[in-house]
C-alpha cells in the first residue's frame, strides 16, 4: 500500500540569467515492505512558500536530511521531484528534457558544508538517466527501485545534484515534515545546503531565506515526494551456551533467545528444521518437554517487530543415544568350571535384571557351576554427557553338561595323487585333533595327505553351552584309480532301437559302477549297473555319450564315455477328416513330413481308391461299411522307418425317408383322426400334410421343397405342407458331419369345393367329437356359418373358420342346446366363387 501527500507551492521567479533555480519540497511517503508494514501517513505541509532567485547563483545541488527515531530501520526506495517538460511557461522558461539527476547519501556527514565525494564520507547511490516527459507543470519519479537503509535512531544526509539546464533554490518556508518517528528536512536547518556541487555552501540563512522581487514575475506550483519503507527488525540471538545443546532422551530442554532491543515489544517464533512454528511468545524461551530421539536437529528463532519477522539464527539440539556396550569374555560353562569374569566394552556400566526399567545391580553379576542352569543379565552403558543407553546388551551366563560327539562321515576315500577335500563333521563348535587323547586342537579342518596308498584317523569334537565333547574318529584310506573304457556294439543307430554297452578295465566284478545315461529317452531293456553287458533303448536323436565312473573302495576312477548317433526317425502328419460320410469321398495325404522322405507305404483300412497324385498323396478314398477306420502310413528315410496312424470315424447316411400323415374324418365314430397317407392318395386341394423323415437326426438340417407349399419351418425336421395342386415333395437332410440324403414323395390333389360335414357329434367335454364342425377346411374362405334349430332360431354364427378351437360347441347363450336335430348353412371361396352348403346335424349328449 503506498501514497503521497502533495504541497502546494507558489513560486515567483525572476528571469536573471538563461537558466532558472528551482527547489523542490519532498514530502514522506511510508509503504509496507515484502513483508507486512505499517502504513505511516505524511500531513500536508505549510502551503503558499515562495522560490526565489539571489542573484544568478548557479545552483545544481541540494541536500535533504532524514532522521529515523524508530527502533527498526527504514529504506529511500523512491524520489520524485518537479521536472520541467516540453511545456513552456509564459517567461519563457526552457525545458530541462533529455537532463539527468545523481543521488547521494551519507551516514557520518551529518553536519557542516558537505563535500559531496566518496572521501568526504559520502556513498553514490545512482544516476537517474535522460527524463523526459509532455509537461512542464508535474511531478516527475526520478530514482525507483532503490534500497538505502537507514538505521534505527539514526540520521541521513542525501544530496541531489541537478544535471539540468535550471538551478534550485528552496522555499521561504523550508518543509519540515515528521510522522511516525520519521522526519524529513528540506530547509531552513543549519545543515541543509544547496550550491555548487560538490561542495554546496549556501546555507539555510543565506540561499534559503531569499527576499522574493516585488511584484512576482512568474507563479508555479512545485511538487515533490520521497517514498520509504519499514525494515525488517534485526535478528534474534539464540543463547551461545546452547551451540549445541546435548540431551539425553526424555531430559526437557529449554531454548532462549534474545534481542539487540530488549525493551521492544516485540514477539520470538520458533520454528523447527522443517519450517513448522513450534511456539511464539514475547519472552523468547521455548521449552521442548520430555525431548525423543526424533525431537533431535536444528531449531530457528525470529523476531517480529515494526509488523515486520527479521531474519533467524538457530541453535542444533542433539539427543545423545549412546549405544549398547558389547560384552567379551567367556558366557558358557561346563559343570564345577571356575567363573571368569566378563569385559564391558563400554562407559560406566550398569547391570540389570530386566531388558527396560528396574535399577541397577550393586555388583557386578556371575553364576554357580555345580549345577545345570542358566542366567540372563542385561548390561548399558552411560556416555560423557550423562546419556544411559536406550538398549542394553543381554549377557547369558550357562552351566552345561557334556554334550554327544559330533556326528562324522567314516571312512573317506581318497585316491592316490587326487586333490583330497578338507574333513567335515555335524556339530557345534568344531574343533580337529590328530590324537585320541591329548593335543592341541585346532578350528581348522583337516586336509588328508593323498600322495601315497595309506591309513589316517582324525578325532573331532563339538562345544555345546560352553562344554567340549568326547571326541569322534573320522577313517581315512587312500587306494588306487581305477581305469577303463566303455563298450558300444553299435555307433549309429535309428531313434527307438536298442543298444549293448559294456565296461572293460582294471576295476574289479565288485566294484562300484555309476552309468550315466544320455539325459533324454534312455530305457535298460536288460541288464543292471554293474560292468554289463547292458541293453539300453534311445528314443531321441543327436549324438549322445554312454558315460561311466568306476569306484574302488571309494575311489572313483575318471570318466570314460562311448558315443553313438541316434537317427531321428521320419515324421509325418495325415490330413484327414476325423468324420467322414459313408460313399462320400474325402481326400486324404501326407503334410509336413520330414524333408526328402520318398517312401510312403499306406493302409486305407479296406477304403476304395478313386484317385491319387503323388506316394504322399493325396488319394480320393471311401469307404462302403461304417464305423472306426485306422489309417496308416510308413514313413521310411535314412534306413529309419517310422508308422503314423490316425482314426477315422465313417458315419452312415442320415434318415431322409418321408413318412406324412394327414386328418381325416371317421363316418363310424364321428371322429376327427390321424391316417398315414400314402403315395397315389387324393387329398383336396389346399389341404395340410403333415411330413416328416423316419428318423430325426439330432443337429441336422432339413430343407424341404417345393418352396410354396412350405410358407414357414421348411427348416425343420417335422413340419406341415399346404397342398395346392399335384405335385412331388422333396426332402434334403444333411447331418453334423456333412452327411447328405434325400427322398421324395407324390401327392396327388382333387378339387373339394363341397365340404364333408360329420352328421352327428357329442359335446360331452371328453375331448372326442366335442365341436361341430368342417372335417377340413384347407385354404378356403370361410365367409358365413350358421347354425339353427327347427325352429329356425340360430344357435351358432361365426364369418371365419379354422382356429383352435373353432366351431359350435353344442351351447346357446351360454347353457347345453336340447338334444335333437340341427340345420346348418355355410358359405364359402373355392376356385374363386362362392359356394354355398347346407344340411344337417344330430346334437348327441
Amino acid at each position: 500500500m503506498k501514497f503521497t501527500v502533495s504541497k502546494l507551492i507558489n513560486m515567483i521567479g525572476k528571469l536573471f540569467t538563461k537558466r532558472f533555480l528551482s527547489l523542490f519540497a519532498l514530502l514522506l511517503l511510508v509503504g509496507s515492505s515484502l513483508r507486512a508494514q505499517t502504513v505511516l501517513t505524511t500531513p500536508n505541509p505549510t502551503s503558499g512558500a515562495y522560490f526565489i532567485s539571489t542573484g544568478g547563483v548557479p545552483w545544481d545541488c541540494m541536500i535533504f536530511e532524514v532522521e529515523n527515531t524508530n527502533i527498526c530501520p527504514i529504506a529511500l526506495t523512491n524520489l520524485s521531484t518537479f521536472h520541467w517538460g516540453k511545456g513552456v511557461p509564459a517567461n519563457g522558461i526552457p525545458s530541462a528534457n533529455d537532463s539527468s539527476y545523481n543521488l547521494w547519501y551519507s551516514l557520518t556527514s551529518l553536519s557542516g558544508a558537505p563535500n559531496v565525494t566518496t572521501g568526504g564520507g559520502w556513498t553514490f547511490v545512482g544516476n537517474s538517466g535522460a527524463i523526459n516527459i509532455d509537461t512542464f507543470n508535474q511531478v516527475t519519479q526520478i530514482f525507483a527501485g532503490m534500497n538505502v537503509v537507514i538505521p534505527p535512531s539514526s540520521k541521513a544526509r542525501f544530496a541531489i545534484q541537478y544535471k539540468s539546464t535550471m538551478s534550485v533554490m528552496t522555499n521561504t518556508t523550508p518543509p519540515s515534515v515528521t510522522q511516525n518517528g520519521i522526519t524529513l528536512t528540506s530547509g531552513g536547518a543549519s545543515n541543509i545546503y544547496a550550491g555548487i556541487f560538490p561542495t554546496p555552501s549556501v546555507t539555510a540563512a543565506n540561499a534559503i531565506w531569499g527576499t522574493p522581487p516585488n511584484p512576482p514575475i512568474v507563479s508555479f506550483h512545485w511538487v515533490g515526494s520521497a517514498t520509504f519503507i519499514q525494515l525488517p527488525p534485526a535478528a534474534p540471538v539464540a543463547d551461545v551456551s546452547l551451540k549445541p545443546k546435548y540431551a539425553c532422551i526424555g531430559d526437557d530442554v529449554t531454548l532462549k533467545a534474545s534481542h539487540p532491543a530488549p525493551n521492544a515489544a516485540g514477539v520470538y517464533t520458533w520454528r523447527n528444521a522443517g519450517g513448522t512454528i513450534i511456539s511464539s511468545n514475547s519472552t523468547g524461551t521455548f521449552v521442548i518437554d520430555s525431548i525423543t530421539e526424533a525431537q533431535g536437529g536444528r531449531y530457528y528463532v525470529t523476531y517480529s517487530l515494526c509488523g515486520a519477522e527479521s531474519a533467524s539464527d538457530s541453535v542444533t539440539v542433539i539427543v545423545s543415544v549412546p549405544p549398547a556396550p558389547t560384552v567379551d569374555g567367556k558366557f558358557d560353562y561346563c559343570l564345577n568350571e571356575q567363573f571368569e569374569a566378563v569385559t564391558v566394552n563400554g562407559t560406566n556400566p550398569k547391570w540389570y535384571y530386566i531388558p527396560s526399567g528396574g535399577s541397577p545391580l550393586p555388583v557386578v553379576p556371575t553364576i554357580n557351576t555345580s549345577s545345570p542352569n542358566a542366567l540372563i543379565y542385561y548390561v548399558s552403558q552411560t556416555d560423557i554427557h550423562g546419556c544411559e543407553s536406550q538398549e542394553r546388551t543381554e549377557v547369558r551366563f550357562r552351566a552345561a553338561k557334556k554334550p554327544f560327539p559330533p556326528i562324522v562321515n567314516t571312512p573317506v576315500y581318497y585316491c592316490e595323487e587326487a586333490v583330497p577335500d578338507q574333513l567335515y563333521a555335524f556339530g557345534d563348535t568344531l574343533r580337529w585333533y590328530y590324537f585320541e587323547q591329548g593335543g592341541v586342537p585346532t578350528q581348522i579342518a583337516p586336509t588328508p595327505n593323498t600322495s601315497v596308498k595309506d591309513s589316517f584317523q582324525y578325532y573331532v569334537t563339538q562345544t555345546i553351552d560352553g562344554c567340549e565333547s568326547d571326541r569322534n574318529r573320522i577313517d581315512v584310506v587312500v587306494t588306487f584309480k581305477p581305469n577303463g573304457i566303455v563298450l558300444l556294439d553299435k555307433k549309429e543307430i535309428c531313434a527307438k532301437e536298442s543298444i549293448i554297452i559294456g565296461y572293460y578295465g582294471s576295476a574289479f566284478p565288485s566294484s562300484q559302477y555309476n552309468w550315466i545315461l544320455p539325459p533324454k529317452g534312455a530305457t535298460i531293456l536288460n541288464g543292471g549297473f554293474d560292468q554289463g553287458p547292458i541293453e539300453i533303448q534311445l528314443d531321441s536323436p543327436g549324438k549322445f555319450q554312454v558315460k561311466l565312473r568306476v569306484g574302488n573302495t571309494g575311489c572313483i576312477s575318471d570318466e570314460y564315455t562311448g558315443e553313438v548317433k541316434v537317427k531321428p526317425l521320419p515324421y509325418g502328419v495325415i490330413s484327414v477328416k476325423q468324420d467322414v460320410c459313408l460313399g462320400q469321398p474325402e481326400l486324404i495325404e501326407a503334410l509336413k513330413y520330414t524333408p526328402g522322405l520318398d517312401t510312403f507305404i499306406w493302409d486305407f483300412a479296406n477304403a476304395q481308391t478313386t484317385h491319387f497324385t503323388t506316394d504322399q498323396g493325396p488319394y480320393g478314398i471311401f469307404w462302403a461299411q461304417p464305423g472306426d477306420k485306422v489309417v496308416k502310413v510308413k514313413f521310411i528315410h535314412d534306413g529309419c522307418e517310422e508308422t503314423v496312424m490316425d482314426t477315422v470315424t465313417v458315419h452312415a447316411k442320415p434318415s431322409a425317408k418321408i413318412m406324412a400323415t394327414y386328418q381325416s374324418y371317421n363316418d363310424q365314430s364321428h371322429l376327427f383322426g390321424t391316417v398315414p397317407y400314402n403315395s397315389g392318395d387324393e387329398l383336396c386341394a389346399s389341404d395340410s400334410l403333415k411330413v416328416t423323415v423316419e428318423k430325426v437326426e439330432p443337429g441336422a438340417t432339413y430343407k424341404w421343397t417345393p418352396t410354396r407349399f412350405f410358407d414357414t419351418y421348411s427348416d425343420e425336421p417335422v413340419t406341415y405342407a399346404r397342398v395346392d395342386f399335384k405335385s412331388k415333395i422333396y426332402v434334403e437332410v444333411e447331418d453334423i458331419y456333412g452327411c447328405q440324403n434325400k427322398d421324395s414323395l407324390d401327392v396327388t390333389t382333387k378339387s373339394c369345393c363341397a365340404m364333408t360335414f360329420p352328421n352327428a357329434f357329442t359335446p360331452n367335454n371328453d375331448g372326442k367329437n366335442d365341436l361341430f364342425r368342417p372335417i377340413t377346411i384347407g385354404r378356403r374362405e370361410i365367409k358365413t356359418f350358421r347354425i339353427v334349430n327347427r325352429y329356425g332360431q340360430a344357435v351358432y354364427e361365426s364369418k371365419t373358420g379354422g382356429g383352435i378351437g373353432w366351431g359350435w360347441d353344442g351351447n346357446t347363450n351360454g347353457k347345453p342346446a336340447d338334444v335333437g336335430t340341427y340345420f346348418y348353412l355355410m358359405s364359402f371361396v373355392c376356385d374363386g366363387e362362392t359356394v354355398d352348403q347346407a344340411g344337417e346335424v344330430i346334437l348327441m349328449r
